[in-house]
């Protein structure tokens, strides 16, 4: 059993757990899980929500293994900023751009829209990657033919040239998208083993998958019934009510020194916000708008003024309601 573990590592297999299951050989009052069904990273990649389910017992001490690839339908794919945008030269004057045309809207209103238009940009300057790269193979494929027939030698080796140089460009793009989205935190700058990084982000997808909660005896299966739950319930969990006085004063504000108090009640300044920016990691995720650190150290000249303003708007209105609130 050590060797045949050890195989399926050395083979780079993924063991797809059970469904609402631990065990699928049971004799008496022992029970085992004996039976796995284990898919390489290539059947990952082309069914990402693989799936085992197991079926009733019969007359074998056995369960029944049905391997289910089938895709839950969530709606639209959330936006995430990617970092190979500010690979391209064009991007950061499109945003610029697109920016300003934006005019004196709010911050968040203004990130809102952007990301339409940046969605556009993506798809047209950077689309499938590998779409790209498949095309390009099949494009020096044929030059190799003309080579061997030594059809336009000169012409041909140049050509074959830029082709390689496009497709290397191309293979990076998508090493560090898949780096990015795998969120590998010990990985090297010299690591680029886009199939690791693509095994790692499709793993990590499957943890995050939701395929049923349950809430009291009630069992919910369909996304969007999910989705209503989840929304129900983070909006009761962060609701607050409006507390006396006297038990904020008895809790956590009733601990700190007067001190401590004053520097919560400072207004920061341009400096310490971008301090702030900067001392978080890039490679973190995404906050709910879909834009992650990467993105907004990389884009300061451009939405930096007003990304410290509406942070510090923040702050110049918790002080206003404190004043208003004490008077």
């Amino acid at each position: 059993m050590r060797d045949f573990g050890n195989w399926i590592q050395d083979m780079n297999l993924v063991d797809l757990p059970l469904q609402d299951r631990k065990f699928t050989w049971r004799r008496g009052s022992q029970a085992n899980r004996l039976d796995r069904i284990c898919v390489d990273p290539q059947w990952l990649q082309k069914f990402p929500e693989s799936r085992i389910d197991v079926l009733k017992y019969s007359m074998s001490n056995h369960v029944p293994l049905c391997l289910m690839a089938d895709r839950l339908q969530w709606g639209l794919k959330p936006f995430c900023s990617l970092d190979i945008w500010f690979s391209s030269p064009k991007f950061l004057p499109m945003l610029g751009e697109e920016w300003r045309a934006l005019g004196e809207l709010p911050m968040h209103e203004k990130l809102k829209l952007i990301k339409k238009n940046i969605s556009k940009w993506n798809k047209k300057v950077f689309g499938n990657i590998d779409d790209k790269i498949r095309r390009l193979e099949s494009e020096i494929a044929k030059v190799e033919v003309l080579l061997e027939g030594n059809i336009k030698a000169e012409i041909n080796l140049s050509r074959k040239k830029v082709l390689v140089g496009l497709l290397d460009i191309w293979y990076k793009q998508k090493g560090e998208y898949w780096k990015q989205m795998s969120r590998e935190k010990y990985i090297k700058e010299v690591d680029k083993n886009t199939r690791y990084f693509h095994t790692m982000a499709t793993i990590r997808s499957r943890k995050k998958q939701i395929r049923e909660i349950k809430i009291g005896n009630r069992h919910f299966k369909d996304p969007r019934r999910i989705k209503n739950e989840v929304r129900k319930f983070f909006k009761n969990l962060y609701h607050q009510d409006r507390m006396p006085v006297i038990r904020v004063q008895e809790g956590l504000v009733a601990r700190l020194s007067e001190e401590q108090a004053m520097q919560l009640e400072l207004i920061p300044s341009y400096i310490k916000v971008k301090e702030a920016v900067w001392s978080c990691s890039s490679t973190k995720a995404p906050g709910p708008d879909g834009f992650n650190m990467f993105f907004a150290k990389n884009s300061w000249e451009i939405i930096g003024m007003e990304f410290t303003e509406s942070i510090l708007d923040f702050f110049r209105m918790e002080f206003l309601h404190r004043n208003l609130n004490m008077t």
